[in-house]
Order: structure tokens, then sequence, then C-alpha cells
């Protein structure tokens, strides 16, 4: 998820966070995301929204010089 520096700080990635209700057809246990390990603040987002550190780590696609990390969070 992009926020624009303009509007960041104002909930809109929290209320933005996916809600899945438990119940028939809802076989996922968990939703998985990666997260460039530099940006604290995504991170912090995402722990916000009940995300937690997998301890997963892969290069960043657009960038392999740089490095990402794995986050999941139960459905």
């Amino acid at each position: 998820m992009y926020v624009r520096r303009q509007a960041r700080g104002r909930g809109l990635g929290e209320a933005s966070s996916p809600r899945w209700p438990a119940g028939p057809g809802q076989d996922a246990p968990s939703l998985h995301l990666w997260v460039n390990e530099t940006n604290k603040n995504a991170r912090l987002l995402y722990e916000r929204c009940g995300f937690s550190l997998t301890g997963e780590r892969q290069p960043l696609p657009s960038n392999p010089a740089l490095a990402e990390v794995g986050m999941t969070r139960p459905l």
C-alpha cells in the first residue's frame, strides 16, 4: 500500500487494513505481506493492524540491494 506524503499520519492506512469475517468459504488462516525493512513507519502501521514479523527476509524485487521482511496476521 502506498500513501502519498501529504496524506500520511491521518489514519488512512489503518482504515484501509483488510478485514475478512471468519465463516464458510474463508479457508485462509492468515494474511501475509512484504514490507521494505527500512520503512519503519509502514512496519509500525502493519503492527498496529495486527501483523507480526515472520522472520522471512528477501531482496526487494525492484531493487535487490534493499531487502523486505515478511509479516503475517491471522484472519
